[in-house]
């Protein structure tokens, strides 16, 4: 009894596709992740986060929103090779194809670091949510401290709306 193997259908193809590029996206977003924690973390040690830090004379800014933004150019610039290269399949290093895809993924990645920050400043500055009991603990068990716990609520958030504009804007297929 031979049975002929059916030609994969059009939509099968698509599905796969699809979910591949979702796991190689959670994959490089948890490396991602982890990349900007590896900066952030002993930039706020170092100085302790909440450490206020001039800024051009004008106002000060707490350190960890710093430490934040050092850890963020890291992590978008490893971002960026990873899911271009592997997740969104976008190969091309001409100037033509790759500036574009890389001022639109920094500029949708400043975005969510806008919106990463303004979590973190809710949470931290505004209602002091990184000394709550369970936020401390919670942070205490990765021997952290509180803003760590904030941030990787915020990350959450971040990595969601960075997969959508990078779907939906950055590194579209175009219609063969």
């Amino acid at each position: 009894m031979n049975e002929e193997k059916k030609p994969v259908s059009e939509e099968t193809d698509k599905k796969k596709k699809s979910t591949r590029e979702i796991v190689l996206y959670i994959i490089f977003g948890v490396l991602t992740t982890l990349v900007n924690f590896l900066v952030y973390t002993p930039l706020t040690k170092a100085l302790g986060a909440d450490r206020p830090i001039p800024v051009f004379g004008l106002f000060t800014l707490p350190w960890y929103q710093i430490a934040n933004v050092i850890a963020w150019v890291a992590a978008v610039l490893f971002a960026f090779f990873t899911n271009k290269l592997f997740v969104f399949e976008s190969k091309s290093f001409q100037p033509k194809v790759v500036f574009p895809e890389l001022f639109s993924f920094a500029g949708a990645r400043v975005l969510t670091l806008l919106i990463e920050n303004g979590i973190m400043y809710l949470f931290i500055d505004l209602i002091h949510a990184d000394k709550w009991g369970i936020v401390v603990w919670g942070a205490g068990l990765f021997g952290q401290n509180g803003d760590f716990a904030i941030k990787a609520g915020a990350e959450v958030i971040v990595i969601i709306l960075n997969y959508v504009f990078s779907k939906l804007f950055i590194f579209k297929k175009k219609e063969e």
